[in-house]
């Protein structure tokens, strides 16, 4: 990865130059920038990584089946549901490299949540809308 990055820059100006000042670089847009285009989020990074969740119905009444797979050889991960105060009102496990989970959302009031998958340090977060 780094003789990729030196390979876009001009090596020897770089040299020449203070060592703790990244060279300044053309990005696709013809602007300038400094080292690499943009940071990646860490859910971005989770999803590279190949941790990958969907979860349907989401306008859900009385259940959602979230539909996972999980990074490399994992096979634990936790989902949890967050209320719009930041309370986690529930949280369970996802067995398996692959699968799916039903869970119940009998007991929570209509609107607006967030769920959260941890696996390790990969992590993916989105909306769950719950009406009744």
């Amino acid at each position: 990865m780094a003789q990729a990055v030196l390979h876009g820059t001009d090596w020897e100006s770089y040299t020449e130059s203070d060592p703790f000042e990244c060279p300044e670089l053309t990005l696709d847009d013809g602007g300038k920038g400094r080292g690499v285009g943009r940071a990646f989020t860490q859910e971005e990074l989770s999803r590279a990584m190949g941790l990958n969740v969907t979860v349907k119905p989401n306008l859900a009444a009385t259940w959602t089946a979230v539909d996972f797979t999980l990074p490399g050889d994992a096979t634990k991960a936790t989902i949890s549901i967050t209320n719009a105060l930041g309370v986690t009102v529930m949280s369970t496990e996802l067995d398996g490299n692959t699968g799916q989970k039903v869970l119940d959302l009998r007991g929570l009031a209509a609107g607006v949540y967030v769920y959260t998958v941890r696996c390790g340090d990969c992590i993916i977060t989105d909306k769950l809308m719950i009406k009744k």
